[in-house]
């Protein structure tokens, strides 16, 4: 397929009390070719000197704009270029980008790894909103020189690309924080600690400061980095449960960060509050308005300040450093770098993390399993199991069986999965056969209550024998309509969104809210509506029996002793509460479907679950 080769060329002087380098619709020169075959382009000695103008690559409207590929040059001049640290890029590019400064690659945007050539294609398409959408980079600005510099812009369509290349960029200087990702907490399932990471921009020694008082911190360690990018990370330990922390990081007493959070909800606590979302890639400013709905949310109840989960699907190109900046670690994004220094964060391997050696290196959770993504813990009366999609789990597989004693080995009273693929969903991607065949049954034997996923870029509740599938995939990605005739789906809409939990004893009251706020539904589940009920009792499982006949529930009482009956429907919603001490009770005219009867005589209690058919 042929490409155009646009080189262009505009010099300009760049004083060392200004701050913007290229302005945005810049005059370009460029000249066009048949395709390129080699790197010679981006380099600062190539010879443009006997091309065009041209200003026009927002609109699309140019000579030859069906090729797959096209190449920008431009030189400007700076007089000192230590003035300041930092370079803030903002393109915007139908599909993908690389960008290079003298030569150098600097960010790589919606493009794959490895080599790059004319036939190369971007990883995915940009949407409409997204191909009119300037994406933000700052990245050091130690390649620029004194005198002339050559930035080259390579732009690439993907494959399904039915638009037209676009393409304008804006250079600035720009203040570089010592700290390229700002701290954020990951969870680490003990009570006694929590994971605490951060990236700088350069090798320095940090200083951590954590205790219960902000003024006075009753701890400290100095950390080093590790790896070859600057990295940090520090296990805070010696943590007490249930109890609110506070910590800074301090590099060289010239820079410091911080944040809070609470300790891991000790095991005999009843009550806890927690948050859940997904698909937060691509718009990284809808994932930060959300981010300022959550932490308004623990401003205004300080004990949902325990964890978050996510679904997945972070960013665009889970393989590219400058997409996990750009999109989920960019310090412009007030909020959502708040949110992740105070709120630890749970999370689930999605298809765009791609290989996951980004994810491992971002999210290296202490509990990870056979060197994979998949890993349990407990917090409070909860206890989560998150599935490695991209990992095999099919029956008899390595993750099937830690998946089975995972759950059967847990006692706690509420149950959660956490993985990226729904087993049901409201279109856009189809219904994953595994999470019906196998995770669904497993759900069913040891009583989980609900599934968390993402994927498809919406809200959706499903609800399939007594079990929640919650599809909240709206955290940012472009989102997609759902089909509310969908098999299974009681609640669907096309939002930007968030979900919380709110679990007190036996009963779990569920919030899907809205960017704005405004809620999605609320709905309230019984976990005495759930085939996990912990309470059974030999005699009572002997004296009461109970079993249908069309839409008739009839209820056994061979002891005649005094007991509270209680029918929910499958979405754990009481139908009915009756006290009786007759041999039989018949509660007629029901629709098709699963229930579950509760059966109570003094402190002792059994769930039976029936199908009326």
């Amino acid at each position: 397929m042929k490409s155009i080769f646009f080189l262009l060329f505009f010099s300009i002087w760049i004083s060392s009390c200004s701050s913007q380098i290229i302005s945005k619709q810049s005059s370009w020169k460029y000249l066009p070719y048949d395709s390129i075959q080699d790197s010679c382009w981006r380099n600062p000695t190539f010879d443009d000197n006997k091309w065009a103008h041209s200003s026009d690559f927002i609109s699309g409207n140019f000579e030859n704009n069906n090729s797959t590929t096209f190449y920008f040059r431009k030189t400007f001049k700076i007089k000192n270029p230590k003035k300041q640290k930092g370079l803030r890029f903002q393109i915007l590019r139908n599909d993908g980008a690389i960008i290079y400064i003298n030569g150098h690659e600097m960010i790589r945007s919606n493009m794959p790894n490895g080599n790059i050539t004319y036939t190369s294609t971007a990883s995915m398409e940009s949407d409409e909103n997204n191909s009119k959408h300037y994406f933000t980079y700052i990245v050091p600005s130690n390649f620029l020189k004194s005198g002339k510099n050559t930035i080259a812009v390579e732009v690439h369509k993907s494959k399904e690309s039915k638009s037209k290349m676009r393409f304008d960029l804006q250079l600035d200087f720009s203040f570089l924080s010592s700290f390229i990702k700002a701290p954020y907490l990951l969870f680490s399932n003990d009570d006694t600690k929590m994971l605490l990471l951060w990236q700088l921009n350069e090798s320095k020694t940090c200083t951590i400061y954590w205790g219960t008082d902000t003024n006075f911190y009753e701890n400290s360690q100095i950390s080093s980095e590790y790896g070859n990018s600057h990295l940090h990370k520090m296990m805070l330990s010696s943590l007490k449960p249930n109890t609110k922390y506070y910590y800074k990081v301090s590099i060289d007493s010239s820079a410091t960060k911080k944040g809070s959070f609470y300790s891991n909800t000790s095991a005999n606590v009843k009550k806890i509050s927690f948050y859940a979302y997904g698909d937060t890639r691509t718009n990284p400013a809808e994932h930060n308005l959300i981010a300022k709905k959550i932490m308004e949310e623990i401003a205004h109840d300080i004990l949902s300040q325990t964890f978050i989960v996510s679904s997945g699907d972070f960013v665009s190109n889970g393989n590219n450093e400058s997409d996990w900046d750009s999109q989920f670690f960019d310090p412009q994004y007030l909020y959502l770098q708040k949110m992740l220094a105070n709120l630890p964060y749970c999370s689930a391997l999605g298809n765009h993390e791609g290989q996951g050696i980004l994810y491992a290196k971002y999210f290296p959770y202490p509990m990870f399993t056979n060197g994979r993504f998949y890993y349990s813990f407990d917090n409070g009366p909860v206890h989560f199991s998150i599935i490695d999609q991209f990992t095999d789990y099919s029956i008899g597989s390595c993750q099937y069986n830690w998946l089975l004693n995972d759950l059967a080995s847990s006692n706690k009273a509420w149950k959660f999965i956490l993985l990226h693929e729904p087993g049901w969903t409201a279109g856009g991607h189809s219904n994953n056969l595994k999470v019906q065949n196998i995770i669904q049954p497993l759900c069913l034997k040891h009583g989980v209550q609900f599934v968390i996923t993402g994927h498809n870029h919406y809200y959706a509740r499903a609800s399939v024998n007594g079990v929640m599938h919650i599809t909240t995939g709206g955290g940012g990605a472009p989102l997609y309509n759902p089909k509310a005739s969908s098999d299974s789906i009681i609640v669907s809409e096309k939002s930007y969104h968030f979900c919380k939990f709110n679990i007190d004893n036996d009963t779990l009251k569920f919030t899907a809210e809205r960017q704005d706020g405004t809620i999605i539904e609320n709905i309230e589940y019984h976990i005495n509506s759930s085939t996990n009920f912990k309470k059974q009792d030999d005699l009572l499982e002997a004296n009461f029996k109970v079993f249908s006949d069309e839409k008739n529930i009839h209820i056994v009482n061979k002891s005649l002793s005094n007991s509270i009956l209680e029918i929910f429907d499958e979405n754990g919603l009481s139908l009915i509460k009756m006290n009786s001490n007759k041999p039989e009770e018949l509660i007629p005219n029901y629709n098709k479907g699963f229930y579950f009867v509760r059966i109570s005589v003094a402190d002792k209690s059994i769930v039976k679950k029936i199908l009326l058919e």
